[in-house]
């Protein structure tokens, strides 16, 4: 299972959606969706410009876990 991680980014920098969307240029209704988990994907950009305004990496803001029903092979 893969979480979005970037609402703890933002909290930690005393920082807010509205911010990152104007400082990432990415539009606040898309990124409030991805802030909370509520998307199936995001375009690599868009993870470039968060991580250059958060001043983070992909690892900071993306966190994978086993996902008990996801099987690799049937």
């Amino acid at each position: 299972m893969i979480e979005i991680k970037i609402k703890e980014q933002l909290e930690k920098q005393n920082k807010n959606i509205q911010w990152l969307s104007l400082e990432a240029k990415i539009p606040y209704p898309t990124l409030h969706k991805l802030v909370n988990n509520k998307t199936e994907s995001v375009k690599f950009g868009f993870i470039e410009r968060i991580c250059l305004a958060l001043d983070c990496t992909p690892n900071d803001i993306i966190q994978v876990s086993p996902d008990p029903q996801l099987t690799l092979f049937e």
